[in-house]
């Protein structure tokens, strides 16, 4: 039995995903670790109501908050913010992008048309496999 691919389906803020657009930010960090193979990443912004983008993952490193900051870093000037976001954490993730493949507006109402559902942004992160119908509405090919 072959393995499921993953995604992640992230909420982000418009400043964020502008900055990766912008190829200013290629790293994404989360304070919560993933328990399942992930291979990509689906951004959401709720600011946009909409799917922002998707990303095939070159690297994934689960550490220590200080070890992510001193190793994976797009702007030094960040580390204090970024240590503050990740808290007492013992580990951390830091994912980095590749492979942008950015939407047009409108896909979340394609989506809730095609599934005859009600779209709701994860609070966290919430895993989409392959077979998941949003896969095929936002074109994404592994």
């Amino acid at each position: 039995m072959s393995e499921v691919t993953n995604f992640l389906l992230l909420s982000i803020k418009s400043k964020f995903f502008e900055m990766i657009r912008d190829g200013k930010k290629t790293w994404e960090y989360r304070k919560v670790v993933p328990t399942k193979k992930v291979e990509g990443i689906i951004f959401y912004c709720p600011e946009k109501n909409d799917f922002c983008s998707f990303h095939k993952l070159e690297k994934i490193i689960i550490d220590e908050p200080k070890t992510i900051v001193r190793d994976c870093l797009d702007n030094p000037k960040l580390a204090e913010s970024l240590l503050r976001y990740f808290g007492k954490r013992k580990k951390v993730v830091a994912f980095k992008l590749s492979t942008n493949l950015f939407f047009e507006s409108g896909k979340k109402a394609a989506f809730e048309k095609n599934a005859q559902t009600k779209f709701k942004a994860p609070q966290s992160f919430m895993y989409i496999e392959m077979n998941h119908p949003l896969i095929n509405i936002l074109g994404i090919s592994t």
